[in-house]
């Protein structure tokens, strides 16, 4: 027979999950409650508009550390694909070539 102290443990993670999903689900109910709306008013301008050829735009997360594009204006490297350059030629034991070199 299992443990009784487990068995509790798995029946709070699974109250725990199961609410979180309870919760992700009134969510979604909602944005598409709201994008119905949304599509309603668009075509109250224009009836002509077709809502679904939109295409879905995911949305960022924020840094709180970092403002957009901070850490690229405050690298001495410049970007991320050029410091990623110096570091493989650095790797492979190759001389960085001049252009790459940090300014």
């Amino acid at each position: 027979m299992a443990e009784p102290h487990v068995i509790g443990a798995l029946r709070n993670k699974r109250a725990e999950l199961a609410g979180t999903l309870r919760q992700l689900e009134q969510q979604l109910a909602g944005h598409r409650a709201n994008l119905a709306h949304l599509d309603a008013t668009m075509r109250l301008f224009d009836p002509n508009i077709r809502p679904k050829d939109i295409r879905p735009r995911q949305q960022r997360k924020h840094n709180a550390r970092f403002r957009q594009g901070e850490c690229l204006r405050l690298s001495p490297l410049g970007s991320f694909a050029k410091a990623t350059a110096i570091l493989w030629w650095s790797k492979k034991g190759r001389a960085v070539p001049i252009p790459l070199r940090a300014t």
